[in-house]
């Protein structure tokens, strides 16, 4: 049996009304936490070059790939990472959500602003097992918006399911609570069978422990005609009122 380990991550972008969970202080901490836990697969959500560099000078046994959603691949965006010693990059696609997903910061006119997702399809070293990895940050604006843009998003993972047929990960910051159309679509009405693997989890956003209003919009699914078995996990982590983000990274482990 081989394991993989993925980790769904939105690290919050810089902002000055952080205080003490500002990136500056939260840096370290998020640094020894992945040394420490050693995933093979981290998709950030909230990623902006100055944080990825950050993580890139401290992490020098992981690889990073950064698309930022502005037209020059420039400004927030997402970055998938992967473990050199594990994992083995053989494809690789950034795509708008949008009815022009290769129209570099198109959107759907409901979006609040421009949305992609990146694609990468991965080689488990020890086992020659490709994966794929959707790392997705859908918008925070309305429930309508973020169906279209969930269903856009499977006209991409069909095409790709149709040519390659490996085992896929859709993953990160969904911005939808867990009765939302968008998670009803992904539970019942995909075109190909997914599995919430962080269906345990009743929060993930707690904006730096303010539980009151903690709720789950962050989630990792699964979709395989494989037999595997898997564990997940929090990093819940908190160090005198720093926390690694204002969501928690979620983690699974996945036998196959």
């Amino acid at each position: 049996m081989s394991t993989i380990k993925v980790v769904t991550y939105n690290i919050r972008n810089q902002w000055i009304g952080d205080g003490i969970n500002g990136f500056i202080h939260r840096e370290g901490m998020a640094v020894a936490k992945i040394k420490k836990e050693l995933p093979d697969v981290i998709c950030i959500q909230e990623g902006k070059p100055e944080i990825i560099s950050a993580l890139k000078n401290g992490l020098p046994e992981y690889t990073f790939i950064f698309n930022g959603r502005n037209a020059d691949f420039g400004g927030e965006g997402l970055c998938v990472a992967f473990r050199n010693a594990t994992m083995e990059l053989c494809g690789l696609d950034c795509f708008w959500h949008s009815k022009t997903p290769y129209v570099p910061e198109s959107k759907d006119a409901e979006s609040g602003c421009p949305r992609i997702c990146q694609r990468a399809m991965l080689k488990h070293i020890e086992s020659k097992k490709l994966f794929t990895f959707y790392n997705v940050h859908l918008d925070y604006l309305t429930p309508e918006i973020r169906l279209v843009q969930t269903k856009e998003l499977f006209e991409r993972i069909v095409e790709a399911d149709e040519r390659y047929k490996t085992p896929f990960f859709v993953l990160g910051d969904f911005n939808a609570k867990p009765h939302e159309e968008t998670i009803d679509y992904f539970n019942n009405k995909a075109p190909l069978k997914m599995t919430d693997l962080t269906d345990e989890f009743e929060f993930t956003f707690h904006g730096y422990g303010n539980f009151t209003n903690a709720h789950k919009i962050d989630y990792i699914y699964y979709h395989t005609n494989d037999k595997y078995s898997y564990t997940a996990e929090l990093w819940d982590d908190e160090i005198d009122g720093i926390y690694l983000s204002d969501h928690y990274p979620v983690c699974v482990n996945i036998e196959f």
